[in-house]
């Protein structure tokens, strides 16, 4: 069962704009626990995605917003290995700076493209083991998918030359051990 959500999404300071404004990331917390949204439109993509980190020692997952840095344009431009392929990027970046009530700082880049979301994470405490990412994906519902099931422990598996399923409702559970 699922906690009352407590949550605030409203700060515009906590979102970051794709450069055509079609995909949107949205941070707000429920119970202390940030979380986010990413809208295509007005169609929700994830819904209450959770962030944090898990060090030896220490949790990073219960933050309260410091600050959220002005969104900066980037521009780039690279060449896939092996290829004569340039890709061009453009994208919004914000680092938004969370604390927690132990005195870390953990800082969250989002940097969202016309078709992507990326999230990097930076600590500044101390150079503890990391153990668990807490990012969470919660898809929205309905939806649906292009995935591919993956092959089950063989000799000559897995291959990752398994055929995609398209149309695939989120939360549809496979004969396989698992999604790609």
């Amino acid at each position: 069962m699922r906690p009352v959500s407590c949550r605030t999404v409203t700060d515009a300071s906590m979102e970051v704009r794709s450069p055509s404004g079609r995909l949107t990331f949205t941070l707000g917390f429920e119970m202390d626990v940030p979380v986010y949204d990413v809208k295509l439109g007005q169609i929700s993509v994830v819904s209450g995605g959770r962030l944090g980190m898990a060090f030896d020692g220490r949790e990073l997952s219960s933050l309260a917003l410091r600050h959220a840095e002005e969104a900066v344009r980037i521009e780039d431009r690279y060449r896939l290995v092996g290829s004569d392929i340039e890709i061009a990027v453009v994208a919004n970046q914000r680092d938004i700076v969370l604390d927690s009530a132990g005195g870390d700082t953990l800082i969250v880049s989002v940097r969202v493209t016309d078709d992507a979301v990326g999230i990097r994470y930076r600590w500044d405490g101390p150079a503890d083991r990391l153990l668990s990412d807490l990012t969470s994906f919660r898809f929205a519902e309905p939806g649906r998918a292009w995935i591919q099931p993956h092959d089950s422990p063989s000799l000559a598996a897995p291959a990752y030359e398994a055929l995609y399923e398209n149309g695939v409702a989120i939360g549809t559970p496979t004969n396989a051990p698992s999604w790609n």
